[in-house]
Order: C-alpha cells, then sequence, then structure tokens
C-alpha cells in the first residue's frame, strides 16, 4: 500500500514538472504590501478602434470593449471587424518585462489565446471557467485571440460584448524590475469600469452589468439597453439619442446633462436617478419608477411621454 502511494506521489510531481516545462510561467500571488497604482488612467478602447487602425498596440492594462460576433455569422452583420468570422484580436505591445495574470469568466462562451506576435509561440488557452494563466513576456508584440463558442443562429443577438479589464490596482509591483498586469474578460459585464468617452454607439448591451461605472461622455446612440443593470452609473453628459433602456435598473445613477432625445425607459427604474438638465425632447417614460428622482431643469416638451 505503501509502495503504491509513492509510486503516485512520485507520478504526479513528474506530471507538473513536465506541465511546467511547456510554458514559462512565474507564479504570482498579488501581496497588497507591495502592490501600488501609479494613479494614470489609460484611455480605454473599443474594437471599433482596433479594426480601423491596424497600427494599434494597447498595453495590457488596457480595458479594451470587443464586439465578438458568433460562429459563422453573415458578413452582412458585421459593422467593422478584426479578424475571421467569430474570432477577434487584440494587438499588444510590452516595453518591459511583464508578467501577465489573466483570469477569465467563470463560465466563458468563448475562449482566449495568447500568442507572441508572429504566432510562433502560444503562452496559453483558456476555454474552461477556473482556469488561469500567468505568462512572462519579454519586451516585443503580442497577440490575444477571442473565439466565440456559440454558433449564429443560437439567438437573437448575433454577438457578445466581452470586457477585457485590468485591475489597475495590482498594475506593479514596487520595487522589481518586472511589471505585473492581472487582467480579466467578462461577458456583458464591466463592475466599476472606466468607460468614459467611448464611442458605443448600436453595441448590443441588453442585460449588461455595469454597476457604478463611469461612462461620462460615452456616445450610446441607437445602443440596445434593455434590461440593464446599472446602479449608481455615471452617465452625465452621455449621448443616448434613441437608446432602449427599457426595463433597466438606473438607481441612484447620474445623467447630469446627458442626451437622452427619442430613448425609451419603459418599465425602467430610475430611483434616484439625477437627469437634472437632460435632453429629453420625444423621451418615453411610461411605467417607470421613478421614486425620489431629481428632474431640475430637464429639457422637455409634448413629445416627452409621461413627464413628469
Amino acid at each position: 500500500m505503501k509502495s503504491s502511494f509513492l509510486f503516485f506521489i512520485t507520478a504526479m510531481l513528474s506530471l507538473l514538472i513536465g506541465i511546467a516545462a511547456c510554458y514559462e510561467i512565474e507564479p504570482y500571488a498579488p501581496d497588497p504590501d507591495s502592490i501600488y497604482s501609479k494613479g494614470i488612467r489609460v484611455k480605454p478602447r473599443t474594437e471599433k478602434e482596433l479594426a480601423s487602425n491596424p497600427n494599434l498596440y494597447l498595453s495590457p492594462g488596457t480595458l479594451v470593449v470587443m464586439d465578438l460576433e458568433h460562429t459563422d455569422s453573415p458578413s452582412a452583420s458585421l459593422d467593422f471587424d478584426t479578424d475571421t468570422i467569430g474570432v477577434d484580436l487584440i494587438r499588444y505591445e510590452v516595453k518591459d518585462t511583464t508578467v501577465l495574470v489573466f483570469d477569465p469568466d467563470i463560465n466563458p462562451y468563448y475562449s482566449l489565446r495568447f500568442y507572441d506576435e508572429a504566432m510562433d509561440t502560444m503562452y496559453f488557452s483558456l476555454h474552461n471557467g477556473g482556469e488561469k494563466a500567468n505568462a512572462k513576456l519579454l519586451p516585443g508584440k503580442y497577440i490575444l485571440k477571442l473565439v466565440s463558442l456559440i454558433p449564429f443562429g443560437a439567438d437573437t443577438a448575433g454577438r457578445q460584448i466581452i470586457f477585457i479589464q485590468p485591475d489597475l490596482d495590482l498594475a506593479s509591483k514596487s520595487g522589481s524590475k518586472t511589471k505585473y498586469f492581472y487582467m480579466t474578460s467578462r461577458a456583458m459585464e464591466c463592475y466599476k469600469c472606466d468607460l468614459s468617452e467611448l464611442d458605443l454607439s448600436g453595441f448590443y448591451l441588453a442585460g449588461a452589468r455595469l454597476e457604478e461605472s463611469k461612462m461620462t461622455e460615452c456616445i450610446l446612440d441607437s445602443a440596445d439597453m434593455q434590461d440593464l443593470r446599472a446602479s449608481k452609473v455615471d452617465l452625465s453628459r452621455a449621448s443616448l439619442v434613441k437608446t432602449d433602456l427599457r426595463g433597466g435598473n438606473l438607481s441612484l445613477g447620474n445623467m447630469r446633462n446627458a442626451d437622452i432625445r427619442n430613448a425609451t425607459f419603459e418599465f425602467a427604474i430610475l430611483n434616484g436617478l439625477d437627469l437634472s438638465g437632460a435632453k429629453a425632447y420625444g423621451t418615453n417614460f411610461c411605467s417607470t419608477t421613478r421614486n425620489g428622482w431629481i428632474i431640475e431643469g430637464v429639457l422637455s416638451d409634448t413629445t416627452t411621454l409621461c413627464f413628469p
């Protein structure tokens, strides 16, 4: 019995050593006493920007919004794309030796593959919930590929919005020549994210979770944001012309001076929402819950429905 147990332990150790030899991995656990944030805002990006500028390379600390189409989607349904149908990519440039710690969705409907620019080396491939990768990267250029696992026709959306998110509080390790970037990916979820000034017009965000996110001056015209969960969101000075916000929860949010002309909020929860100075011509507020909302200086007329 003892010899069988020793054989099992020896076999497991050999397997672990073999796996570690396949990748350049440096184990890393964030240490609160040696982690600091530089406090510098990294401009968020969208797939639309990456598609329009093939020379755009991002740092690993960039928040990126990807519009990943389902597998076998018709090309006519694509407004922009960074790779083949059902596959999107993000181009990165690493300027200092970096350890990338990547923790994806618990139940992803897409896979993630990280390569060098020439695609000679794959640093990790993640497609199952609970997987995590630590990869040491030397200065150079790299590619993150997102591959959809949803076939076209599986739903009416035909796409999934994926937020590649950094944790800026864990961006660098004090006193070390090696930088650490802790990143994650979440489909339809970006909690406490800074999405300010992004152009997300026409995006499919129905059912998305954006609680406490900063979205000041975002362009969300004609976006589908039905059933949005975004309590305490900051949408001040944002443009939401013709945006569908039916059934959403914007409680305690900030939409001061926002442009919400011809938007629809039917059945939305607007408790404590600050709409001061918003343009609401043609906006539909029928069947909403709006206890304690703030509507000082809202611009409205006879086309504004169910207001105040």
